[in-house]
């Protein structure tokens, strides 16, 4: 029995249908887990700015602290009422009383409240809490006696002339929390919650009712978890929720958010339509074109004349395909926006030069910064001119630092700049250069502490070893960064070097 010949057309086709089905599911597979990313990465932030802001309402009160220890107790106590050293604006949007327990029993208060005769702050849990610790603590929640709504206070032992009198204290309202938490967030459909170290939820912006109640359920485990685990944690229900939360240290609270996915992907399915009717439409044409050929090659005649031609257009082909490979060459080394060597190009050089340096035992050395409050920027300015605040930043850092080896644009808002045997004397003398340079600048910031743009980055030099990394020698540069953040910003520092 003969086996019946298969037609190659057939197997082409089938191959080609294959290829256009796997092409769409990768395609919406890839998409889906972008979307994902992105939502991570916007919910991390909006938690990050609720935390900051939260913060430094723990700041304000550490700062009247700080100021009352400069004044005499007659002069803290001159007025009850109305107070006028208690007076600090912690939000322009919210309004708080500041109020001291003092030790024997008196109260002050920056407010015209007068408490009644019965109230003893001594008695109050805020006033307890904060004597108990000895620092600057979040209260559990309790009733406010004026408005009758649940609130935390925000307390620290008072000291006057470095003795202690009292407590220090200020009012939050727990719906102040969770007004705040739908101010932030990116998109209506994003609902954030916070969790005392008691289980205690102190905002939900998704069901109001459930606040001041305790967690139940997988709230319990998403919050056991989060306090053994650092950093954030990410979670997808079978619900399609997607949340995004983290325990901070600082507050001792449960911070999170949450989205449905389905809103989404719902979104996505629309666009990525278009792209599965084109994909089919290629395979028809595909099959139409091999059709056709099939039919006409018994017809074809080459000649000379037409090869003489097509080698001429193939000629051309060529010269256009050699400008268009240089075009990519330099697009693939190099950020499209800044015009600075990119990621890749950097990490290139980088390997190239820890071997090299390694080989003929001479330092290699890296300036790493970002722009300060950059996400502010954009939020006021927009993030056109945000884009073209980083180019002209670019600019004038390729042009300082021409003796570079490269000035590359590592990632959003943050540059780097290679140099080979200088040592971190001579970089600390050029950042601090750089620096003076990019303030002289003036670019506008109005949420700047100097009311301009200012960098802060941090520099190192190494004589590469055998066991020296890319990602150590990086990661060193990147913990003096964040050194030079946590020290008030527009500034450099070294990073600590075991050679």
């Amino acid at each position: 029995m003969k086996l019946k010949r298969q037609n190659p057309m057939f197997l082409l086709a089938l191959i080609m249908l294959t290829l256009t089905l796997y092409n769409i599911y990768t395609f919406k597979t890839e998409e889906v887990q972008r979307t994902e990313d992105h939502l991570k990465n916007t919910m991390s932030t909006d938690l990050k700015i609720f935390e900051a802001w939260l913060l430094d309402y723990v700041k304000g009160v550490d700062l009247i602290k700080s100021q009352l220890n400069q004044l005499t107790l007659s002069e803290l106590n001159y007025s009850m009422t109305a107070n006028k050293y208690l007076s600090y604006d912690f939000s322009s949007e919210l309004k708080h009383e500041t109020y001291i327990g003092f030790l024997n029993g008196q109260f002050a208060s920056s407010t015209d409240w007068l408490p009644p005769d019965d109230y003893d702050p001594r008695e109050r849990s805020w006033y307890k809490e904060a004597l108990k610790k000895n620092k600057t603590i979040i209260s559990n929640v309790y009733v406010d006696r004026i408005s009758n709504n649940a609130v935390i206070a925000i307390s620290t032992p008072l000291y006057v002339q470095n003795k202690l009198v009292g407590v220090l204290s200020t009012d939050l309202y727990l719906d102040d929390l969770s007004s705040k938490l739908l101010e932030i967030r990116n998109s209506d459909h994003f609902d954030s919650f916070i969790v005392n170290d008691s289980g205690l939820i102190l905002a939900d912006t998704s069901d109001l009712s459930k606040i001041n109640q305790m967690i139940q359920g997988e709230f319990v485990m998403r919050f056991n978890k989060a306090k053994i685990t650092p950093g954030y944690l990410t979670e997808i229900t079978e619900n399609h929720d997607l949340y995004v939360f983290y325990y901070s240290e600082e507050l001792n609270w449960l911070i999170g958010s949450k989205v449905d996915l389905s809103l989404y992907t719902h979104r996505l399915a629309f666009w990525i339509r278009p792209q599965t009717i084109v994909n089919l439409l290629f395979w028809v044409l595909f099959m139409g074109v091999l059709f056709y050929i099939h039919k006409l090659s018994h017809r074809l005649i080459f000649t000379t004349m037409a090869l003489e031609q097509k080698n001429a257009s193939l000629e051309i082909i060529n010269t256009k395909l050699e400008a268009a490979n240089n075009l990519l060459a330099f697009r693939a080394e190099h950020d499209g926006l800044t015009g600075l060597h990119n990621r890749f190009a950097f990490d290139d050089l980088l390997d190239e030069l820890i071997s090299k340096g390694f080989q003929e035992r001479k330092q290699i050395g890296l300036i790493l910064f970002d722009v300060d409050d950059f996400k502010a920027y954009n939020d006021i300015y927009g993030h056109v001119q945000g884009d073209e605040a980083l180019s002209m930043l670019a600019r004038e850092v390729a042009l300082f630092c021409d003796n570079a080896l490269m000035t590359a644009r590592y990632g959003g808002e943050e540059f780097a700049i290679i140099y080979y045997n200088q040592d971190i004397d001579e970089l600390e003398f050029i950042s601090k250069k750089l620096l003076e340079h990019i303030r002289n600048l003036k670019i506008p910031h109005k949420l700047s502490d100097q009311g301009y743009l200012t960098i802060s980055g941090g520099i190192h030099a190494i004589i590469p070893s055998l066991t020296t990394s890319r990602g150590m020698f990086i990661h060193q540069a990147d913990t003096a960064l964040y050194k030079a953040k946590s020290n008030g910003k527009n500034q450099f520092v070294k990073a600590y070097s075991r050679q």
